[in-house]
């Protein structure tokens, strides 16, 4: 008997041609013939002559999805779940399991080598959707790649309010863009720089896939000097967070973000709150509410006179004597002043409005808290 020649699983790739994988003598590989099953037992003939039996799985042809591994093109979480060893994200749906090239790959898909994850595997190629991402919210190019490390495909950016999208890369001789897109000039989010991608037409906005909600994919947004995001929840596309400008108000807030909360208004301790917000106007570590002077700091609340307004802040009144102990004539010249001066303030005492000093009174204390000072002779 002949001596196998080939080997099971398909002939190695080295082209991509009409979107089929050819070997390297120029073939497709060919389709086996058989029962709608796919799978059972196999007898090959071996170079000694015997037999050798080889088992594949089966996938009912009715059902390819309810069998694992999973066929081609069926739903899946992870790449373990695949007869292919691939689970890719697909545009406008749930990942689903990678199609091999041998047959040929399916209208929106191209054939492209891809590598597994995990050690020691090796690249297959199989048919990919390069737009899987497409209108995914994005802020760099890297999100758009998908499950590939080099693509095409860019983060672009829209009006500020709307966002970064990812496109698909296009030219005017290649593969048109899906229907409701065009391929236009765009500015790549990375570079700043033009990148020829498919984008949605004008009036036809960008959804969330299922993928991108699972993510909670995400682009940054502005109104003006304003920034925020939009993105991917299970409502769909949010709307873009930024507040509008406006002009600075005293609330604590930088109303037209420009990087500064109330400057125009008062401050008196000079730190980040303007006063109208400031729970410590004078920063003397008394809150407004209980300090006796708010603006000039006075941690000690000092009120000499007892008039509810500390002394730091406090002008005081003109002292006025309102009596002597005892009485003139009989006190000899040395009477305790009775007055209103405030503590440790230096009174100077007068005979009449053009003589000159008769002493110098300091206040002092008594039983009773009666203000009084001792007058010495002038």
């Amino acid at each position: 008997m002949l001596g196998l020649v080939g080997t099971l699983g398909g002939a190695a790739c080295s082209d991509v041609a009409g979107g089929r994988v050819v070997d390297a003598l120029g073939d497709a590989p060919e389709s086996r013939d058989g029962d709608d099953d796919v799978g059972g037992e196999e007898t090959l003939a071996t170079s000694d002559g015997a037999e050798a039996t080889e088992t594949t799985d089966v996938v009912d042809a009715a059902d390819p999805c309810g069998h694992a591994p999973r066929a081609a093109q069926c739903a899946c979480d992870t790449h373990e779940a695949c007869a292919s060893g691939l689970c890719l994200a697909a545009r406008g749906g749930p990942r689903v399991c990678a199609t091999p090239c041998e047959e040929g790959c399916p209208e929106g898909l191209a054939c492209r080598l891809v590598t597994p994850p995990g050690p020691g595997a090796e690249a297959t190629f199989v048919c990919v959707d390069l737009g899987a991402q497409l209108c995914r919210p994005c802020r760099t190019s890297e999100e758009c790649a998908g499950d590939f490390t080099a693509s095409e495909n860019r983060c672009v950016r829209f009006a500020p309010a709307i966002g970064a999208f990812c496109g698909v890369a296009c030219s005017a001789s290649g593969p048109a863009c899906p229907e409701d897109f065009e391929c236009k000039d765009m500015p790549d989010a990375d570079t700043g720089n033009l990148a020829k991608q498919c984008v949605p037409r004008a009036g036809t906005p960008c959804t969330c896939s299922a993928e991108a909600i699972a993510e909670q994919a995400s682009t940054d947004c502005r109104r003006g000097a304003c920034a925020g995001e939009r993105g991917c929840a299970a409502g769909g596309l949010g709307a873009c967070d930024a507040p509008e400008p406006a002009p600075e108000g005293c609330d604590g807030l930088d109303n037209d973000c420009d990087g500064m909360t109330d400057p125009a208004f008062p401050n008196a301790d000079g730190d980040a709150l303007a006063d109208c917000v400031d729970p410590d106007d004078d920063g003397d570590e008394r809150d407004d509410a209980s300090d006796n002077c708010l603006l000039v700091g006075n941690p000690d609340q000092d009120d000499a006179d007892l008039d509810g307004t500390g002394d730091a802040c406090d002008r005081p009144d003109a002292p006025l004597i309102t009596a002597t102990i005892p009485a003139s004539p009989a006190n000899d010249s040395t009477p305790v002043v009775v007055g209103t001066a405030a503590m440790h303030v230096t009174v100077t005492l007068y005979q009449g409005a053009c003589a000159p000093p008769r002493g110098r009174v300091r206040r002092g204390r008594r039983p009773g808290n009666l203000p009084h000072a001792h007058l010495g002779r002038g």
